[in-house]
């Protein structure tokens, strides 16, 4: 009978990691399942001569309620002067303030009088990301890298 015992305790050692990791992919999975995609709309102004400096103001559609949001930031890579209007998605949110935070951006653009700006937005603290895209005024060379900051209004 002890014999028994001691292999069973045995088999139980070696599966007990398999176990947790089933369980920790489950729980990411089900807090994944409840996120939401939200629609963003931003307009931005944004000046540069390698370096830019941007603000805009935005709005974030959730859950059939919208929520006014306050951008700010700094690239590095950019060349001219632009008015963009971008529209995309913000995914992984839970709630409205989710969308909250400092960002990374990568983003091409190039306008001489109009153009197309595509971004994509990681949030450095979390998995919530928000890609981007729309027509641009200006004159505005881009290949650009840097970081925003989020805020609700």
């Amino acid at each position: 009978m002890l014999r028994v015992t001691l292999v069973a305790k045995s088999n139980l050692t070696k599966i007990a990691p398999i176990l947790l990791a089933v369980a920790v992919a489950l729980l990411v999975s089900s807090r994944l399942a409840e996120a939401a995609t939200g629609t963003v709309d931003i307009r931005l102004a944004k000046v540069g001569a390698f370096v830019g400096l941007g603000r805009a103001k935005g709005t974030l559609h959730l859950q059939g309620r919208n929520y006014p949001l306050n951008i700010s930031g700094i690239t590095a890579g950019t060349i001219g002067l632009g008015l963009t209007r971008l529209r995309g998605h913000a995914y992984h949110l839970r709630y409205a303030a989710d969308i909250v935070g400092n960002y990374t951006v990568a983003s091409v653009s190039m306008a001489v009088v109009a153009g197309i700006k595509v971004a994509r937005l990681q949030n450095s603290h979390s998995i919530v990301y928000l890609q981007l895209e729309g027509p641009q005024a200006g004159f505005e060379l881009s290949v650009a890298a840097g970081g925003i900051s989020i805020s609700l209004r």
